[in-house]
């Protein structure tokens, strides 16, 4: 496989409008001695319909207030998964709802998050991230999934594989699985539909883990049916061509991360002034150590590109050999060379300067050019900025899914 991105936390940036947590119950570690996936659980808490009611309103999403209606029990997970060719412990959240009919399962794929903290399986019982308020929509009747991603949670000894297709798709798509044993384990009952969903990077996540089931078929007893992936960066190399095109950017802390997770996944030893000036280059790693938001990255840097940038990169990635492993690496890992089968919605705010709109564009005209028809369809979230095309996103595919 292949793969690379960019992206913010715009769900932190508009879920946090409300914290409101249940009591949790009393933690109860079990482990699993299966020769599966799941690895461990633990109970961390149970969110009620009330709850899920108030911060819907709260929202935007009174459309959703109805069906919310189902009390559910929130697991973290460690599960076993393959980086780098070992296998490792991956983590990650499972809500299960309390409902005796078969539940869909959903995996929501994070977007960008540095710091270790900001994990979905570290945030759930904190409540300041939208991982920890989207939980909160498993109350609709579906199991609903949010892997960590190799680099979190269980396995901070990696550095995250930002926009790096094989292990993104491998960590979604083992997480289903452990979350199969597990709902299993607690004598639920699943229907067999899986979707996938996920705003800016996680959008990447989704596509990469659609492409990738599409090649070697959806885990043991799902049927993949659907994915939604929002404002993500999926051909990366016309990506870079943007944040290098322009003067000042708002976000700069993206390029190292990408730089720095290449770098890491497929060892490289150039130097870190081979793409960035000081003193910059030798600020990056201590930056990127896991205590550091996005935020508090971009405090550091400069967002004047000319500044950041050693010279030659800026202007010469497409024609010095010195950057053609770069280059390699962003075609390697772009996630638009197949032809979708299931069905798949890109959607992307016309207004985002964050991760352009020509992103999902042409995405879009790829698959078209490789014929996908009917099975790929584009919605664009009209007037809407990376941060504000969140929230019509989730009514959007949750109303496609059936909920409401």
């Amino acid at each position: 496989m292949k793969r690379f991105e960019l992206s913010l936390r715009p769900l932190a940036l508009v879920f946090s409008l409300i914290i409101i947590f249940a009591a949790c119950e009393t933690p109860e570690e079990t482990v699993i001695t299966t020769d599966g996936k799941l690895l461990t659980s633990e109970q961390v808490g149970t969110r009620f319909p009330l709850e899920a009611q108030i911060l819907a309103q709260r929202l935007g999403l009174d459309s959703l207030v109805d069906s919310l209606r189902f009390n559910s029990d929130v697991y973290r997970i460690t599960y076993k998964t393959l980086y780098k060719g070992n296998v490792v412990t991956a983590s990650g959240i499972v809500c299960i709802p309390r409902r005796e009919e078969a539940m869909d399962l959903l995996s929501f794929q994070h977007g960008t998050i540095v710091a270790h903290e900001d994990a979905p399986s570290v945030a759930v019982t904190v409540g300041d991230t939208s991982i920890a308020e989207f939980q909160y929509f498993s109350c609709l009747g579906m199991v609903l999934i949010f892997p960590d991603q190799i680099g979190f949670g269980s396995s901070t000894q990696f550095f995250h594989p930002y926009y790096v297709d094989e292990p993104s798709a491998s960590a979604i798509i083992d997480m289903i699985a452990a979350a199969r044993e597990l709902v299993l384990e607690k004598e639920r009952l699943l229907s067999g539909k899986l979707y996938l969903a996920g705003y800016s990077q996680g959008g990447y996540l989704t596509l990469s883990a659609h492409r990738e089931m599409q090649f070697q078929g959806a885990p043991f007893g799902f049927n993949h049916t659907a994915s939604y992936a929002a404002s993500g960066g999926y051909l990366i190399k016309n990506v870079q061509e943007y944040f290098f095109s322009k003067t000042n950017y708002h976000q700069p802390f993206y390029l190292p991360y990408v730089t720095m997770a290449y770098r890491d996944f497929y060892d490289w030893d150039q130097p870190l002034t081979l793409y960035f000036q000081e003193p910059y280059a030798s600020m990056l790693p201590d930056l990127f150590d896991g205590t550091n938001s996005g935020g508090d990255i971009n405090s550091s840097l400069t967002t004047v590109m000319a500044d950041l940038l050693n010279p030659d990169f800026l202007n010469g990635i497409d024609d010095m050999p010195e950057y053609q492993h770069v280059v390699d690496a962003m075609e390697a890992n772009s996630i638009v060379d197949f032809n979708p089968t299931t069905f798949l919605v890109l959607y992307h705010g016309d207004q985002d300067s964050t991760v352009p709109y020509q992103s999902s564009v042409d995405a879009m005209a790829k698959f078209n050019s490789l014929g996908a028809g009917n099975s790929v369809s584009f919605v664009t979230l009209s007037g809407k900025s990376h941060e504000t095309g969140v929230i019509p996103f989730v009514e959007d595919f949750l109303r496609r899914m059936g909920y409401f």
